[in-house]
């Protein structure tokens, strides 16, 4: 069984990439394709993992060779919902892949083999989100893939439809795999955190939600939870309301637009190591206790996140989407009047759409 994961970087690496290294080279089942301009010359880097170097604009010829049309890729954050076409714009170095991936790089791996359990399986699509997927590399699904109605519309300039925003994430698994007939395999653990907060909460990861017992709604569930990570297994330790503390291991940590401080340089065998708000550092490995874990994850606001948005551009952007929302202005006085008694409709904060943040503020193809 041969995988190959695709990554394409352009700028600069995380602070913590060594460590996303470290991790890649506990998976040797796996092997990662690195297409990026960036000098690796600092990092020792492990032996599953082939760099290609290039830059943007080479990538982007490549985009518009292998699908024969213009692509409407301006930056390199662009390339997020080309990847559902990776199988065919990366086919030279696929060739002799049973599955082709894409990953993200804001994530840290933990023990992949639940994943090649899947693949061994033969399921046609494994795992839900961009952080990291897997697609089997099988000539119809390919050809499938491109013909689709949504695709080449949602990928090109001719008449680009901007669709969700997340075409990988939505479209791709609940509209074009299913009239493909494809098998898709999304209960695996993983770890992906809400942005907007400065403390760690699990959000948009049902299989994980699954094994606590609870329920995903619009905002992440109150459960204050931090990480281990030790000899390639990473568990996430949770205090739930009953002040219980549930240990469950995760295939992957995603920190989504989350500036981690790492206080060791790389991850030794042996050693133990413990992730929390905002920062990874080693520690003796002792099981956590529900106090510890309340405490380590706190809540707490993620300035941030917030401050690199307090910009005159961004503020105008929003403003901007907010008119155009709204419609066309009603001159004063000629709106009709309510009736008396009649009940008026008000956004709930707490509602699936409300807050929804897409900007596209990573310089890799991945990271939504």
């Amino acid at each position: 069984m041969k995988i190959k994961i695709i990554g394409v970087y352009f700028g600069t690496l995380p602070s913590y990439f060594q460590l996303w290294l470290d991790t890649v080279g506990r998976n040797p089942a796996f092997t990662w394709l690195l297409y990026t301009d960036a000098d690796l010359a600092a990092y020792t880097c492990p032996e599953n993992l082939r760099v290609i170097p290039c830059s943007f604009a080479q990538i982007k010829e490549r985009v518009q060779d292998k699908l024969g049309y213009a692509p409407d890729l301006t930056t390199p954050w662009g390339l997020c919902k080309f990847r559902v076409a990776f199988g065919k714009i990366f086919e030279d170095d696929l060739k002799d892949a049973d599955y082709w991936g894409w990953t993200d790089f804001d994530v840290l791996y933990g023990d992949l083999t639940p994943v090649l359990r899947a693949c061994e399986a033969g399921y046609d699509k494994i795992l839900p989100l961009g952080h990291l997927s897997l697609v089997r590399n099988d000539a119809r699904l390919t050809t499938g893939i491109l013909a689709h109605p949504l695709t080449r519309p949602i990928l090109s300039q001719e008449n680009p439809e901007k669709g969700s925003g997340c075409f990988d994430e939505i479209e791709f698994p609940s509209k074009i795999l299913p009239s493909l007939s494809a098998r898709q395999q999304n209960d695996i653990p993983f770890a992906h955190f809400y942005c907007r907060y400065g403390h760690f909460r699990i959000h948009a990861a049902e299989a994980l939600y699954k094994r606590l017992g609870l329920t995903e709604g619009a905002r992440p569930a109150p459960v204050p939870c931090v990480f281990t990570w030790r000899d390639g297994h990473l568990h996430g330790w949770f205090a739930l309301p009953d002040r219980s503390v549930k240990k469950v291991e995760c295939v992957y940590i995603h920190f989504f637009r989350r500036d981690m401080s790492p206080r060791v340089a790389a991850f030794e065998n042996g050693q133990a190591y413990l992730i929390v708000p905002n920062k990874i550092i080693a520690y003796d490995g002792h099981d956590l206790t529900w106090g510890e874990i309340a405490w380590l994850d706190r809540p707490r606001i993620h300035w941030r996140y917030f401050l690199k948005r307090l910009t005159v551009k961004k503020i105008a952007e929003k403003l901007s989407a907010q008119i155009r929302k709204s419609g066309p202005t009603v001159p004063c006085g000629s709106a009709p009047r309510p009736t008396v008694g009649a009940s008026v409709p008000v956004a709930r904060p707490d509602s699936p759409s409300h807050g929804r943040d897409r900007s596209p503020l990573r310089s890799d193809a991945g990271g939504k």
